[in-house]
């Protein structure tokens, strides 16, 4: 589903104040059934960092594209999944739609400045070190911004925060090695 343009930038914008810490950020979403599945159309925003991502693999035959589409479409799938079990046997469920709603517009805000340095790395503006470094800091910023999601938006503490971060990380680990490292099932 596509959501209207209003609900589109009131969700950037309550994403926006969630990497602020702003507590009332997540009312800036639509926490329905529907804005649920419509929060699945970030997506669309992250679509050409993944692009850019797996361009140079893709190119060089290291990655096919069945694999590099699979990876995409199982990384925005496998953690809700996951992440609405473990909220059920945590009693989060009634805080899990307003999660993931939140968690996946973050994700089309973290993957924009990615996707900047992929392109000034490819343009020959930053070199590997450099985009190694910037890619680091990043990292750490967005680790932080996933944590600050799950205590706000679950409404959770900082060691459960801290698990559904860990959980995240390594099921993206788990499917870039059965996906697409060579070898892997895919």
């Amino acid at each position: 589903m596509i959501p209207p343009r209003q609900e589109i930038d009131a969700s950037l914008r309550a994403a926006w104040r969630l990497f602020l810490l702003d507590g009332e950020a997540v009312s800036g979403f639509n926490r329905s059934i529907e804005g649920f599945w419509r929060s699945f159309f970030a997506a669309v925003f992250t679509l050409p960092y993944y692009v850019m991502l797996l361009w140079g693999p893709f190119q060089s035959g290291e990655i096919g594209l069945i694999p590099a589409a699979a990876y995409f479409v199982a990384s925005w799938t496998v953690f809700p999944i996951v992440a609405a079990l473990l909220a059920r046997v945590l009693r989060l469920g009634g805080n899990y739609v307003g999660y993931i709603i939140a968690y996946n517009w973050a994700g089309a805000l973290m993957a924009q400045p990615m996707l900047l340095l992929l392109l000034l790395q490819r343009s020959g503006v930053i070199g590997l070190d450099g985009l190694s470094m910037f890619i680091f800091v990043l990292y750490l910023a967005f680790l932080w911004y996933s944590w600050a999601i799950a205590r706000i938006a679950l409404g959770t503490g900082i060691v459960t925060a801290c698990g559904f971060v860990i959980l995240a990380e390594l099921i993206d680990m788990l499917l870039r090695t059965l996906i697409l490292l060579p070898g892997g099932t895919a």
